[in-house]
């Protein structure tokens, strides 16, 4: 490779800004070919040029838009880059890849970004990557004694009730992981357990994961305690297949056979999550299972709408379903599970309840996962059976993890059930009445006001996107009256601005006609829905923390129309189905 084409990958390597959509800048969907990206980078570059500007004002802004469509056009048109950038972002282009990457077939190199992707975080130290070391406390609690006994627990005191909690067991773990190479991973464990006043088993545990190809990942893990047990892993995930085998035998054991698991699952339909699957373990007991998995169908921009988007008050916009259904035949008489969910995204709460009906009888399990971006994490369940109720609260913080399983009682007693899942229901409904509804309500009008003041201020963004529209006008004046002569493609009024109207939000919004119509290409108007429109040139971001959409006024044929459409989906004008009524 030439250190002409590698000092060119390091600039690529540079920001352009934050947010930047480099198809956006150029007004191009991800599957443009070569001499699209040719075309519209000649036709920017002319417009842009700063020696065609005389203001000097105008020249350092026109110099700004000409690089990013340069910046752009070098990415886009170096198939390396471009394939880094669709699947890994801004972030992949800071990295300096090995020479090795530049020589792998598109679709080798594609796979092999897609596991970077779901395993690591990206900087540009990712193939040195460290975890920091984690610790687990997890603390097992008898709670029997307040509870099982019915005459004493309708007349002792509420301390008697708490001095009748004892601590069954205690386990520490400590566990730290370090990358060799860009394919090896190693991880080292240590854990010990106190059963009352006396020292349980402490298990040293060391694996060690290779990416063998893009598709198949091997795994060994070797646990020393009170024997030597050791763990074989294959995973082989394609994009509608996955096979995983296991495979655990101690060499110091009797027994000839191995315990060995293996599950194979399929995609059901192209393009949706759908899953079946069936698993195979071979053991004292063994099993069979047939699942079906139905995870919720939510699409990236839902998701980024849920994770920035302006807060609603309630925090139940975005509801998204999942549902599971299971056979095992392990035993006599077959067990059935059933599992519902609903993950509410703007509250990065997951509601979860599981149903196992078999030979045990009916067993259940109730529970609340939240689980926001900083890193903290908190799991409260309730589990109960024929053979008692438990209570479990896992947390996690500080990048540390906390795990309390507390045994309510040791026979399924209804009452005690009762309590268990009714306490812990009304404390997380009276919260969010009394404590998540108004700070969101607070938040949401906060991020308004902001916002407003930030658009109504003569601030840096919005002159130069007012210099930007300056030079777009000749441009978009000269395809006007092309158009008006020819009864053709007329933009009116664009606006583009948040979806939301309640608390004055409708306010966030900026004009956006000239840019619009400098666009129009033979009566016709084409935007790619890839990324905001915030990018394009004459365009700016009103309220970066929300959907938004654009909101079209044009004439078609003398005729008028009118069109909204949201931030995510691509603009093709004109359409019939937009028009409002006889000129």
């Amino acid at each position: 490779m030439s250190s002409q084409d590698d000092t060119s990958r390091q600039d690529a390597g540079r920001p352009m800004g934050p947010g930047a959509d480099l198809y956006a800048v150029l007004n191009l969907n991800r599957g443009a070919s070569q001499t699209e990206i040719n075309e519209r980078h000649r036709a920017l570059s002319l417009l842009f040029h700063p020696d065609k500007q005389r203001d000097p004002e105008k020249a350092d802004v026109a110099t700004e838009e000409f690089l990013k469509v340069q910046k752009a056009y070098q990415v886009l048109s170096d198939p390396f880059l471009r394939e880094v950038y669709d699947v890994l972002g801004e972030q992949g282009l800071r990295i300096q890849w090995p020479p090795h990457m530049h020589s792998r077939t598109k679709e080798q190199l594609r796979e092999e970004l897609k596991r970077i992707r779901s395993e690591a975080p990206l900087d540009e130290d990712f193939f040195d990557h460290e975890t920091p070391p984690k610790n687990t406390l997890s603390v097992t609690l008898d709670g029997t004694g307040a509870s099982v006994n019915n005459e004493r627990f309708t007349t002792a005191s509420v301390w008697d009730r708490v001095r009748g909690v004892r601590i069954v067991a205690e386990e520490l773990s400590h566990s730290f992981s370090k990358r060799i190479n860009q394919k090896t991973a190693v991880s080292f464990k240590t854990q010990g357990m106190l059963q009352g006043r006396r020292l349980g088993v402490v298990q040293y545990i060391g694996t060690v994961r290779h990416q063998f190809s893009p598709r198949f990942t091997g795994k060994a893990v070797a646990v020393y305690g009170q024997n030597l047990l050791t763990n074989l892993n294959g995973l082989y995930r394609d994009e509608y297949n996955t096979v995983n085998f296991n495979c655990a035998v101690s060499p110091l054991s009797q027994r000839l056979i191995p315990t060995s698991d293996l599950t194979y699952a399929r995609r059901l339909y192209s393009g949706s999550p759908q899953v079946a699957e069936i698993s195979l373990k071979l053991r004292q007991r063994p099993s069979l299972s047939f699942n079906y998995v139905s995870p919720p169908t939510v699409s990236q921009e839902l998701i980024e709408a849920s994770r920035n988007g302006l807060p609603s008050t309630s925090g139940l916009r975005f509801i998204h379903f999942d549902r599971a259904v299971g056979l095992t035949f392990n035993d006599i008489i077959p067990k059935i599970s059933v599992d519902f969910g609903a993950t509410i995204a703007e509250l990065a709460t997951r509601l979860h309840a599981t149903f196992e009906l078999g030979f045990d009888g009916l067993q259940s399990q109730l529970g609340a996962l939240w689980m926001p971006k900083d890193g903290r994490e908190a799991h409260v369940f309730t589990v109960i059976s024929g053979r008692g109720i438990m209570l479990q609260v896992d947390f996690t913080l500080w990048r540390q993890q906390f795990s309390v399983p507390v045994v309510i009682a040791g026979d399924y007693d209804p009452v005690v059930a009762l309590w268990t899942a009714v306490i812990p229901s009304t404390a997380a409904a009276l919260g969010y009445h009394f404590i998540i509804r108004p700070r969101r309500r607070a938040q949401r009008i906060a991020q308004i006001r902001a916002a407003r003041l930030a658009l109504e201020e003569d601030s840096d963004a919005r002159k130069k996107r007012n210099a930007v529209v300056e030079l777009l006008k000749d441009s978009a004046r000269k395809v006007m009256s092309s158009e008006t002569a020819r009864g053709g493609l007329v933009i009116q009024n664009a606006v583009y601005g948040v979806i939301d109207t309640e608390d004055g939000a409708h306010e966030l919004a900026i004009d956006v006609t000239v840019p619009l119509q400098a666009l129009v290409r033979n009566s016709q108007l084409y935007i790619a829905g890839e990324g905001s429109k915030s990018n394009l040139q004459g365009f700016s971001d009103p309220a970066p923390f929300t959907p938004k959409s654009l909101r079209i006024h044009y004439l078609f044929n003398g005729r008028p129309h009118f069109a909204e459409i949201p931030d995510y989906l691509p603009v093709v004008l004109p359409l019939s189905e937009h028009t409002t009524g006889a000129s």
